[in-house]
């Protein structure tokens, strides 16, 4: 049963920690995490104890609901017909204050920070790089060298987009000689397919560009490394609707050729 599976995974998570393995009990948390979800939808479904209806304020890293949420979506109404999502979508370095606030019940955020009155739940990482209009002559194995001269537009400062493309100039000691400054996460990658300015964002978000030719997903040194994305909530709020609403974002992910652990 869920039941046995979750005690189980629980007791190796316990007996992994005593033998100072963290990883594997990290690994066991999640399996207790996963059987205990599927036993909540089981529930729900069957329209057992656990019922899954009412309002969810939730909110997703902008990139991350560009590439997931309609999916999303369409399976919840599927799944819990009577769960009404309120949803705030912007990139994490807003969402993530509206969480800690208790204005929204979950967030799915990337690189979130640790708060010992929230839960983390580990997703999976999104491969992200540097993303450039075909139009621009640019060699194989780019460097911040090669894009110095180039307009580069950003997340403000602050936002994980910022502090990757000053990472990458830092590291070669240098200053791009012009940097915009967007809000949007959907309207930097407007603007980098239109050939107007070259930007770092999820490649998931590029597919179809990249597909028809549109850009091209640079290959650069140093690279860009992937990021971390989580599910986060208050420890006080993980109530049946909150489990159910990662267990259906899991269960689009898994059918989907874009995190990866």
């Amino acid at each position: 049963s869920y039941y046995l599976a979750t005690v189980q995974a629980l007791r190796e998570a316990a007996q992994a920690k005593e033998k100072g393995d963290l990883d594997l009990a990290i690994e066991k948390l999640e399996v207790a995490l996963e059987a205990l979800n599927d036993g909540m939808e089981t529930l729900a479904r069957r329209g057992g104890p656990v019922r899954v209806r009412g309002t969810i304020r939730v909110g997703f890293a902008e990139g991350f609901a560009l590439v997931c949420l309609s999916k999303t979506l369409d399976l919840l109404h599927q799944l819990y017909p009577d769960l009404k999502p309120d949803l705030m979508v912007a990139p994490t370095f807003a969402v993530e204050p509206e969480l800690h606030a208790h204005r929204l019940d979950l967030a799915f955020l990337v690189e979130p920070t640790e708060i010992s009155d929230f839960t983390l739940v580990p997703l999976g990482a999104q491969e992200t790089c540097w993303i450039a209009s075909t139009k621009w002559s640019l060699p194989a194995l780019v460097s911040p060298h090669d894009l110095a001269n180039l307009p580069i537009i950003t997340n403000p400062e602050g936002s994980i987009n910022y502090r990757q493309i000053r990472e990458r100039f830092d590291s070669a000691g240098i200053t791009p000689a012009r940097l915009d400054i967007c809000n949007s996460v959907a309207m930097l990658g407007h603007v980098d397919v239109a050939g107007v300015a070259i930007g770092i964002y999820p490649s998931k978000m590029a597919e179809e560009d990249v597909r028809t030719g549109a850009v091209r997903l640079l290959r650069t040194s140093p690279p860009v490394a992937d990021t971390p994305i989580y599910a986060k909530f208050a420890k006080r709020n993980g109530s049946p609707n909150v489990r159910a609403f990662i267990a259906t974002v899991r269960q689009v992910l898994a059918n989907m050729d874009y995190l990866h652990q």
